[in-house]
């Protein structure tokens, strides 16, 4: 054997004449391939190079260089020499500032692209990046900075996934449409979509669905117990503190509201409600509902206020240049069911005095401070006497005599006070 198994260095013969310019040779490759360091990457010699350049000859060569793909070209003592690397090889490339690997058929970088990449744990083909440690930080390079996960397909998936002992909790992403979604799992196979954002352009885009993966409305909330909670926790230090809803239309057809809709059975079979509810030991506090419209002219309001007394009404109030009428369900205890039957607890119209001009009591006794209009009906539009005991109408015999009548349970008998 003449040369070196592995960077091919010609050997001394024991009788060779000359030996120096064997020795020379090796000494020359020696330079060009230990602690090797190439200017850059060409496909042709460059115009003038210095002695001892090195450089990789890129694919499809020219010039001097033909048909010496990936070789490693060295300019020494006016002539370029060529080494043909082996697997496992690397050079320093001066001009890209990398360093290179050769892997039996072509140079590539060693900083990347990698297959798999693990710091401080293992890789594998799903999870080709891994990393163990107490935190992982993203910095800005001067500015701002973004965290891109990119999926191929609106089909596909492309979230973030948070495990308890390598099993799914939380998730949130793009979970195979474009919709931003929020899913929560006990147990990492059952998952409930908790929160789902509509991302499709046109009118519901934006819409935010609780419970509702296709969102209706710019707030939907499909539960099967849909409870809504607004507390305010600030302690009362604040004068004006309140959740509002408000719609702003430029059209006389525009309607803002705020529905509670029962789409199955009616309250009896349990509907919906609006529950407004204080502490029970807050005597002096209110919890009410208040509908409003005010102008230079019209003042409306209709609330449900759990009053400072204790109790419970309902109120319409309608304050104009023209005069005031008010409208009050009675109090209703809180605490003791029993005071509802409580004569005192009435629902009631009241002038603009503020003194009640019809009232009703919970014990059923109804009150009337002025006159008492009713529409005549023709005595064929009477309903049935038999369904309808202690009705009171004003009859109208069809030739304008009207009279007074009561239903006894068998027939329309005169009403007439003697």
């Amino acid at each position: 054997m003449d040369q070196s198994p592995n960077l091919n260095l010609p050997y001394l013969s024991a009788a060779q004449s000359q030996k120096h310019v064997t020795l020379n040779e090796a000494l020359r490759m020696l330079d060009a391939l230990v602690q090797c360091a190439v200017e850059s990457v060409l496909t042709s010699p460059p115009a003038a190079p210095a002695d001892g350049d090195a450089y990789l000859v890129d694919a499809s060569a020219t010039g001097d260089w033909a048909e010496k793909d990936t070789q490693i070209a060295a300019w020494q003592d006016g002539a370029w020499a060529f080494f043909t690397p082996a697997a496992g090889w690397i050079a320093w490339n001066r001009a890209d500032e990398e360093l290179l690997v050769f892997d039996g058929s072509a140079w590539t970088t060693v900083v990347g692209p990698f297959d798999t990449l693990g710091i401080s744990t293992s890789a594998d083909a799903t999870n080709r990046l891994a990393l163990a440690s107490p935190a992982s930080l993203f910095t800005h390079a001067g500015a701002g900075h973004q965290l891109k996960i990119n999926k191929a397909d609106e089909a596909s998936t492309a979230s973030l996934l948070y495990q308890t002992a390598w099993s799914g909790r939380a998730e949130m992403g793009l979970s195979g449409n474009d919709d931003f979604s929020v899913k929560v799992s006990a147990n990492g196979t059952d998952w409930f979509e908790a929160m789902v954002i509509e991302s499709a352009a046109g009118a519901n885009q934006g819409n935010v669905g609780l419970g509702s993966n296709i969102p209706g409305a710019a707030l939907h909330i499909a539960r099967e117990i849909p409870r809504i909670m607004l507390e305010d926790t600030n302690g009362g230090t604040d004068a004006d503190r309140s959740w509002e809803l408000v719609g702003s239309f430029t059209t006389a057809t525009g309607d803002s509201k705020f529905q509670i809709k029962n789409s199955g059975a009616g309250f009896g079979s349990g509907g919906v409600a609006l529950d407004l509810e204080k502490d029970p030991s807050s005597v002096g506090r209110a919890a009410f509902f208040g509908l409003t419209r005010s102008d230079s002219v019209l003042f409306t309001t209709a609330n449900l206020v759990a009053a400072a007394s204790d109790g419970i009404r309902f109120e319409f109030n309608n304050l104009s240049a023209s005069g005031m009428s008010v409208f009050r369900a009675a109090y209703v205890d809180e605490v003791t069911p029993s005071n509802r039957t409580d004569a005192s607890q009435k629902a009631f119209v009241a002038d603009n005095n503020g003194d009640e001009v019809f009232l009703v009591t919970m014990g059923g006794d109804v009150g009337l401070s002025g006159l008492l209009r009713l529409t005549p009906r023709l005595t064929g539009d009477l309903p049935a006497a038999a369904s309808s005991t202690g009705y009171l109408a004003l009859v109208d015999d069809g030739s304008g005599n009207l009279s007074l009548r009561v239903s006894n349970g068998t027939s329309w008998v005169s009403a007439a006070l003697s």
